[in-house]
């Protein structure tokens, strides 16, 4: 047995859940992470699976809408301010 000096705990379970996101990340198919792992049905795999930000952050700059508005405040069409928070002052 092997001991590691890291300041988070490592388990078989946390690594399980680690592998399935980084196949997925890979863009393996869940079909795939499921036999590696043994489960028998892709609602079992899915509990492992976690998307990593990068991949949340790339699904969602695929959405047209987001598309468009990236590229209106790119080119300057339009501008984006915000309110100073206020602070109340209490009696």
């Amino acid at each position: 047995t092997a001991t590691l000096d890291l300041p988070f705990r490592i388990t078989c379970h946390t690594l399980r859940h680690s592998f399935a996101s980084h196949l997925n990340d890979a863009e393996v198919d869940i079909l795939v992470i499921q036999t590696l792992l043994g489960h028998s049905s892709p609602r079992s795999t899915a509990i492992y699976i976690h998307p990593s930000e990068t991949k949340i952050r790339q699904a969602l700059e695929r959405i047209p809408a987001l598309v468009e508005f990236t590229q209106l405040l790119n080119n300057g069409t339009i501008h984006l301010s915000f309110q100073k928070p206020r602070i109340r002052r209490l009696m």
